[in-house]
């Protein structure tokens, strides 16, 4: 049987939208430092960048998949989707100093959800049913309320950086 798919968000992702000022080189690296620092460096990857050049902005699509191993029967899954639209170049001074940044839309999706059976132990679908239904119950719970802490404050992390400027 293949996986079974528990979302902990909705299947569309949490939003989070920000229009203005911000560091995009920073952000991405921060990103990736969260994912690799949290475990989903490993079988991580990042499976779509797409770059539109217009003019003196650019649009970026950018789409990370990131999976982490928490048991033998568990997988934790982070999809992230990235739309950036008229980023631009900017400078802001602060204090005594000129800062570059940039300018833009930038709107993150991070949809979150746990595989069960991701190493396929189960053969039969209702086997499987009946394994997580009457005896892993509570233990699926636990890790949605686990993971869902997890990605709130990821979307939080985002957010508190991108406010800096």
């Amino acid at each position: 049987m293949p996986p079974n798919k528990i979302y902990i968000t909705p299947p569309a992702g949490l939003k989070l939208v920000w229009t203005g000022i911000f560091d995009m080189a920073e952000v991405y690296r921060r990103m990736k430092y969260w994912m690799d620092f949290n475990g989903y460096g490993t079988d991580f990857e990042e499976k779509e960048y797409i770059e539109i050049v217009k003019g003196d902005s650019k649009d970026l699509n950018i789409f990370w998949y990131g999976e982490k191993a928490k048991t033998g029967y568990f997988a934790y899954v982070i999809e992230i989707k990235f739309l950036i639209l008229g980023l631009k170049k900017a400078e802001i001074q602060k204090d005594d100093r000129k800062i570059k940044l940039n300018n833009g839309y930038f709107e993150i999706r991070t949809t979150g959800y746990i595989l069960s059976n991701y190493k396929n132990n189960f053969k039969s679908k209702s086997i499987q049913d009946i394994y997580e239904k009457f005896i892993v119950k509570k233990r699926i719970d636990e890790h949605k309320i686990q993971f869902y802490q997890k990605l709130y404050t990821f979307q939080d992390e985002i957010r508190s950086f991108l406010a800096m400027y």
